[in-house]
């Protein structure tokens, strides 16, 4: 049986504003992408910072466990300090060169003039260049040297920033 008139159902069409926009879709994800990356090296830029700053304070407080909260142990590890005969590989010397500088410093103040610090497109390195204002005392000597020029490597390990190398 059939009636009359016969009509057969037209599809329903969507309208133009109600299609997905995969175009829409793919370049909001992107931007998401994209501003999550700019976060997080905001953030790591942030933490690096913040290691480069724990390390500048335990110098002028003569804090051997700060420094060791921020720097890599490595055993091959290669380290120079600011004079010819600091060249040291591995931990324990430099620990032992630090320890030895916090016994004969008092009253030890860096002056910060000048911080850059880069990230590697991984993540997972960055690295500072820094300049210096030094003074501290040495008994009844003060010592001054300005225009410091040092450069810093950083790792991030098990999510934390460490000192992996300077000069």
């Amino acid at each position: 049986e059939s009636s009359w008139p016969l009509v057969t159902p037209t599809p329903q069409r969507r309208s133009f504003m109600s299609r997905p926009k995969w175009s829409s879709v793919a370049v909001l994800a992107l931007l998401l992408l994209v501003s999550a990356s700019v976060y997080a090296k905001e953030s790591d830029t942030a933490q690096v910072q913040a290691v480069l700053d724990k390390w500048i304070r335990a110098w002028e407080t003569n804090d051997i466990r700060a420094v060791e909260e921020v720097i890599a142990k490595d055993k091959d590890a290669v380290w120079f300090g600011t004079d010819a005969a600091e060249h040291f590989v591995g931990w324990e010397p430099v620990r032992e060169s630090i320890v030895k500088q916090f016994a004969t410093y008092q009253g030890t103040k860096f002056h910060l003039k000048d911080r850059a610090i880069k990230m590697s497109t991984s993540g997972k390195v960055a690295w500072a260049s820094e300049v210096i204002d030094w003074a501290t005392r040495s008994g009844d000597e003060v010592v001054s040297v300005p225009a410091i020029r040092v450069t810093t490597i950083l790792e991030k390990r098990q999510g934390v920033w460490l000192i992996v190398h300077f000069h």
